[in-house]
């Protein structure tokens, strides 16, 4: 009812939860640590928070007035489930697990949301030494709009270890976690995980998978993720797979990095199997392998992708993989394959394409069931594009000056005097017509693929401005 009259423990609130209907706790912004309740023991670090079914706990909530569902945000109410139970700013005594199911049969509807979860410290012997952020055994719960960061594993999985789960994430990041051997921020072993719309940042291991490492034959599902600077010291800078199953459709890979094998991805094992659809890579690196490597007997088929900007050779096969409608720096034998610039907007996002990029409407529709792309656009609008990214601008390679803009009406930089409403790029083959007179700036630089300057029309560059046009 109001804030007066909450509880003080999380750990009581969920105790009181008697388990038969379905229950909703409120949790205001703050810190909640996993040895604080009746019957806790300070600083003791097996102590952890236990999700039950039937029972949705949100974060995200002000600390004040009377709430409801439409004052919560967990944005700007950071509400931490904080492993630091002796409160040192140290690893050492932090809580083995912040939240851990062992054993309790957990099902969808036992959910988290809006909590960042902070700090743990998997370091004791046996699977205690696995998951420090999450630890779910034979429990499937169900975990939105969460951030972990920080939580180290001596083992495997830094932030998260799923054995004989099917749990799910959905809007989740994991940032800056770390694994002693595998799965710097989720390890999977014999379970079917879903992780929708989630980031991957800065996660590491000392051995395979710096952000995700599967084994067995169950399925992980990645849609429309975000895997960027993760890295592994041996073999996955992204993702490892050890006779696992991954479907891994709308996502970007970005400047990861496997010290032996495999940049962004490996699949390693007779049984492994990577089914890649509509995917965007750029500047990852191995030595062997910049991106994909596949050994081993493993099995990877890749859809509708681009691989481009690798620091290395984009893809090694040892194995069984195969591609298609992908652009593939290099070049790669397949149906619909090319082996030219994607003309990516942003090296960083990886989005969106250029109208004129070979990338646009070059894909194959079959492929991707998905309704919208990794940013929320229609998945398919004419055909459907290559990489993670569907193009919503002016389509066409032939771009003419019109002189509209409010601002400067001479300006080449200035996308309002374009018909496309955007500056050329090398792709665009370029128009001015009479009587417009152009004029490229000091320290700007004009782009294009050919250039037509009609009669009583004009083109300048200051002495520090340049022009480069392909043809």
């Amino acid at each position: 009812s109001s804030w007066t009259d909450a509880y003080t423990s999380l750990q009581d609130a969920i105790s009181a939860h008697c388990g038969t209907q379905f229950t909703q706790i409120w949790v205001a912004e703050g810190f909640y640590f996993p040895d604080e309740g009746v019957g806790y023991t300070d600083n003791d670090r097996s102590a952890a928070f236990v999700m039950q079914n039937k029972l949705s706990i949100l974060g995200g909530f002000p600390d004040t007035g009377n709430p409801d569902l439409t004052d919560r945000n967990w944005n700007a109410n950071r509400t931490i489930l904080f492993g630091d139970i002796d409160q040192d700013n140290s690893l050492a005594g932090n809580s083995y697990h912040v939240v851990h199911n062992d054993n309790n049969n957990l099902d969808a509807t036992a959910v988290l949301d809006g909590f960042e979860i902070l700090a743990g410290h998997a370091d004791p012997s046996g699977l205690d030494n696995s998951g420090a952020g999450i630890h779910n055994n034979n429990s499937s719960p169900t975990f939105r709009n969460c951030e972990l960061q920080f939580n180290v594993a001596v083992a495997s999985g830094g932030a998260v270890y799923n054995f004989q789960s099917s749990a799910q994430f959905f809007n989740c990041s994991f940032k800056s976690n770390q694994a002693g051997l595998d799965g710097g921020a989720c390890f999977s072993d014999q379970s079917d995980i879903l992780f929708d719309r989630c980031f991957f940042g800065i996660n590491t291991s000392d051995r395979n998978g710096g952000a995700l490492l599967s084994q067995g034959l169950l399925p992980t599902t990645v849609s429309n993720c975000n895997f960027n600077n993760n890295q592994a010291d041996e073999n996955g800078g992204a993702i490892y797979s050890e006779n696992g199953h991954f479907d891994i459709v709308n996502s970007i890979f970005t400047g990861n990095e496997a010290l032996i094998e495999g940049g962004a991805i490996m699949a390693n094992g007779n049984a492994s199997d990577y089914n890649i659809t509509n995917c965007s890579f750029f500047a990852n690196e191995s030595p062997n392998a910049a991106t994909i490597y596949c050994g081993n007997n493993g099995n990877i088929d890749i859809h509708n992708s681009i691989l481009w900007g690798g620091i290395g050779t984009e893809i090694v096969n040892n194995a069984n993989l195969t591609v298609d409608y992908s652009i593939v720096q290099g070049g790669w034998p397949g149906t619909g394959n090319k082996n030219e610039d994607p003309l990516y907007i942003s090296n960083v996002s990886l989005a969106p394409l250029y109208g004129c990029s070979p990338a646009v409407d070059a894909g194959l529709d079959s492929y991707n069931n998905e309704p919208q792309d990794l940013a929320f656009v229609p998945r398919i609008i004419e055909t459907i594009d290559m990489g993670a990214y569907e193009y919503t601008g002016p389509s066409g390679t032939t771009i003419t000056y019109t002189g509209l803009s409010n601002t400067d009406n001479m300006d080449w930089h200035d996308g309002d005097n374009w018909d496309l409403f955007i500056i050329p790029e090398r792709c665009h083959d370029v128009i001015i017509p009479a009587p417009y007179n152009v004029r490229i700036y000091g320290g700007f630089e004009g782009v294009g693929k050919t250039l037509d300057v009609q009669l009583n029309a004009q083109l300048e560059t200051d002495p520090t401005g340049t022009l480069d046009i392909e043809n």
